[in-house]
C-alpha cells in the first residue's frame, strides 16, 4: 500500500525547473495582459460608459400606456384623439408584426418537414390563416392615410352587419 502511495505522488512531481518556468511565464503573461487590458478597461470605464449612459434609451419591448379609445374620447379633446390615433397605429403594427412572425414560423415549420408538411404544420397554418384574416377584417380596406375614427366606423359598420345577418338569416345569402 505504501508502493502505490509513493508512485502516485511520483506522477504529479514537477521538477523545480517546471515551476520556475511556469511562474515567469505565467508572470510575463500576466505582465502583457496587464499592459494592453489596464488602459482598455479604464478607457472603456472612464470614458466610453458614461458616455453610453447619458444617450442610452430603453427601445426594445417600450410599453406604452394604454389611452382611451377614440370612443372614449369628447369631441373638442384633440390631444384624446391624437393619442388615440398613436395607440391606433401601434396596434397596428403589433398585429402586423404578429401575421408575419406567423407566416416565418410556417415557413420554417415547411422546409422543415418537407414532405410531412401538410400534417405536421396544419395547426401553424391555420393559425396563420385565422390571425391574417383577423387582421384583414379590422385593418383591411382602409384609406392609406386612416384614423382611428375611421377604423372605429368600420368596427361599428361590421358590427351592424352581423347583427342584421343574425337576424335575417335569409339576407346571408342576397349580401354574398
Amino acid at each position: 500500500m505504501g508502493d502505490g502511495e509513493n508512485v502516485v505522488q511520483k506522477e504529479f512531481r514537477v521538477s523545480l525547473f517546471e515551476r520556475t518556468k511556469d511562474k515567469v511565464n505565467g508572470k510575463l503573461m500576466l505582465g502583457i495582459e496587464a499592459f494592453f487590458s489596464k488602459p482598455a478597461s479604464y478607457l472603456k470605464e472612464n470614458w466610453i460608459e458614461p458616455m453610453q449612459a447619458k444617450h442610452r434609451g430603453n427601445y426594445y419591448h417600450r410599453r406604452f400606456r394604454r389611452v382611451p379609445t377614440i370612443d372614449e374620447c369628447l369631441v373638442d379633446d384633440q390631444l384624446c384623439m391624437y393619442e388615440a390615433n398613436e395607440q391606433m397605429k401601434r396596434d397596428k403594427m403589433v398585429d402586423k408584426q404578429i401575421v408575419k412572425h406567423l407566416k416565418i414560423r410556417f415557413d420554417e415549420c415547411r422546409r422543415k418537414y418537407q414532405d410531412g408538411a401538410q400534417t405536421r404544420c396544419y395547426q401553424t397554418y391555420e393559425d396563420w390563416q385565422n390571425t391574417r384574416e383577423d387582421f384583414l377584417v379590422k385593418w383591411g380596406d382602409m384609406p392609406p392615410q386612416h384614423s382611428a375614427l375611421d377604423v372605429y366606423y368600420k368596427q361599428v359598420h361590421r358590427m351592424i352587419h352581423e347583427r342584421r345577418q343574425r337576424e335575417n338569416p335569409e339576407n346571408k345569402q342576397k349580401s354574398v
